[in-house]
């Protein structure tokens, strides 16, 4: 209560507001920053920091999410260099990145592992400031699952927040897969791998399918562990600059990691990323359908959650998820543009909604989903 009258002595403003992913588009290109409750409290008890003095900053908002307590600092209208300060200091409470991984779709599991991996860097940097002896903290991570789930989406959102969080310096991301590690001929896969980790340093590398790499170990012909020695030295000579993410299914990423002693020893954080629910699938279709500017009626929309939920009923473990509905909005714009274009005098609302017969029934994708069924 005591921090609340503080509060409100400062003139900060409290109140509820329904969080939607609009809202959080809405905050963000007002430059409004979420934190919590508790974390506002810690920086108005901090006396001895000048930065507590909140009462100059007529413009700081502070609203309280409906659904979970979440708070929103807005900084605009701040002096400048007094936000690049308390910008700074509250971006290592909660890094606003986090706001961009809050929108995605689904991802409950790890965007809450998420979250505690940053709460225990952060306290790990508490300790070490204080000089408490602590082991550092390894970084390099394992993504689990399926394809098309946002691996690649959240590594790069990653990337970002560990930048805030100051543990990488540009908080870059470089993509790359087993083509892109390992060489034709003798003698190529290490000058491979070394462009690829001078390219990521201070940044995250992010191998995709990594599991391939192993696939001929063993071989004399193959260069597959080659490539793998050359990456674990270079994760080494570069510990404090390179963070590598490897993902791929939960099981061939298990063997891949048990391939090299190496490799095993510097990964042991996993996020595991489930397939999308029929109506994670919709959502994503319908934010598809909004990016290029289609409206889907009420009853295409009902079509669309049928033949997901018989999708997903029958899918297998190769299910392209986000993949497959960005080919399927490809189908229904083709079949959209062979009804509409029958039209003589065709208005922008024709040009523009999606109806029941541009949804194609489940044997006109067989192309789509025969390989994921």
């Amino acid at each position: 209560m005591m921090i609340a009258r503080e509060a409100k002595r400062a003139g900060i403003i409290r109140f509820s507001h329904p969080w939607t992913v609009e809202t959080s588009n809405w905050l963000s290109k007002k430059r409004v920053y979420r934190y919590s409750w508790g974390e506002l409290c810690t920086i108005l008890k901090r006396k001895e920091d000048k930065l507590h003095k909140l009462k100059s900053y007529k413009s700081l908002l502070v609203a309280d999410k409906s659904d979970s307590r979440g708070l929103f600092l807005s900084l605009k209208n701040v002096p400048q260099k007094t936000q690049q300060q308390l910008n700074k200091k509250l971006a290592r409470l909660m890094p606003p990145s986090l706001q961009e991984l809050d929108t995605l779709i689904g991802l409950g599991t790890v965007k809450k592992e998420i979250r505690k991996y940053i709460s225990y860097i952060r306290i790990h940097d508490e300790r070490d400031k204080l000089g408490i002896p602590d082991d550092p903290p390894s970084f390099h991570m394992v993504f689990l699952g399926p394809p098309g789930t946002g691996k690649t989406t959240v590594s790069r959102i990653v990337a970002k927040i560990f930048k805030e969080l100051g543990v990488l310096r540009k908080g870059h991301l470089v993509e790359t897969d087993r083509a892109g590690l390992i060489g034709e001929y003798v003698g190529q896969t290490a000058p491979k791998v070394d462009r690829v980790v001078r390219k990521a340093i201070d940044g995250i590398l992010f191998i995709d399918e990594a599991y391939s790499l192993a696939r001929d170990v063993g071989d004399k012909e193959g260069f597959g562990n080659e490539a793998i020695d050359a990456l674990v030295k270079r994760m080494e000579d570069n510990r404090n600059r390179l963070i590598v993410i490897v993902a791929g299914y939960s099981e061939e990423m298990h063997k891949f990691l048990r391939s090299n002693p190496g490799l095993s020893s510097r990964f042991n954080r996993y996020f595991h990323f489930d397939h999308y629910t029929p109506a994670e699938l919709l959502k994503i279709f319908q934010n598809i359908c909004e990016k290029n500017q289609y409206n889907l009626s009420p009853d295409a929309k009902n079509l669309v959650m049928e033949l997901f939920m018989e999708v997903s009923k029958y899918r297998s473990r190769n299910f392209g998820n986000g993949r497959f509905v960005r080919n399927f909005f490809d189908k229904v714009r083709e079949m959209h543009s062979e009804r509409v274009v029958r039209i003589k005098k065709r208005t922008e609302s024709d040009l523009k909604e999606i109806r029941p017969p541009d949804i194609p029934k489940r044997e006109d994708i067989l192309d789509l989903i025969g390989e994921f069924i």
